[in-house]
């Protein structure tokens, strides 16, 4: 138990520090409400095919750290375990160069009044460049509260048609060590138009029905979600 709630804890106290940094250095904050067909995470649905909700809020405290929170809902009449979710992060983007970011981040997703313990903590680092191409890796090492390793990978390039326009492919690989490994891949095209977003994807899963502590999870071939952006 104090191992499973000391990373939290470590998040907590490192944003009360960081809150104490110069009123000057502030940015203002955004805010985002996201409406879409299901919930997918490393390429697994989290919703079995359930709609949600969620509303998400950063702020930057510097021009390299970035701290957020996101919580999502279904909504719909639901009693599966990971109906809720409510995840805080921190990051910290470094410039590599004219052309490449890096960017590292730190969260911890927490599921309200689930059944069962489901939280953990994620570490991750993406490298992007100003072409559209991005390279991710991610670890947690107690990925749903089950005492098991969890190592993604993924690729993903996203092509501005027009002014309004864009297409996105996604190309990932998730593994739990002597457990289970697949892939995953997402082909989407996206419309913005001043705050709002709509996008369609077609999502593809090499293991199309996965075993959990709570059961078998299905996951969609097509999503669709629709992101406002507040401020």
């Amino acid at each position: 138990m104090c191992q499973r709630n000391y990373i939290p804890k470590f998040i907590f106290t490192a944003l009360l520090l960081l809150s104490a940094v110069e009123s000057s250095a502030l940015e203002y904050p955004t805010l985002s409400l996201r409406l879409a067909t299901d919930a997918i995470y490393q390429g697994v649905s989290e919703t079995n095919g359930k709609p949600i909700l969620a509303v998400n809020g950063e702020y930057a405290l510097t021009s390299n750290i970035i701290v957020g929170a996101q919580l999502r809902k279904v909504i719909v009449n639901s009693s599966l375990p990971r109906d809720g979710n409510f995840s805080t992060y921190i990051g910290y983007d470094k410039a590599i160069g004219k052309n490449w970011l890096s960017s590292t981040y730190i969260v911890h997703r927490k599921f309200p009044q689930a059944r069962i313990d489901w939280d953990f903590t994620q570490v991750s680092t993406r490298l992007s460049n100003i072409y559209g191409l991005s390279f991710d890796i991610s670890y947690s090492h107690n990925y749903y509260a089950a005492s098991v390793k969890g190592i993604g990978a993924k690729a993903q390039y996203t092509k501005d048609v027009s002014k309004h326009w864009y297409w996105r492919a996604q190309l990932g690989n998730f593994n739990i060590p002597s457990l289970l490994n697949y892939q995953h891949a997402d082909l989407s095209i996206g419309l913005r138009f001043q705050q709002i977003n709509i996008e369609l994807s077609y999502h593809w899963i090499s293991d199309t029905e996965l075993r959990t502590r709570v059961g078998s999870i299905q996951s969609p071939n097509a999503l669709l979600s629709i992101t406002y952006a507040a401020f």
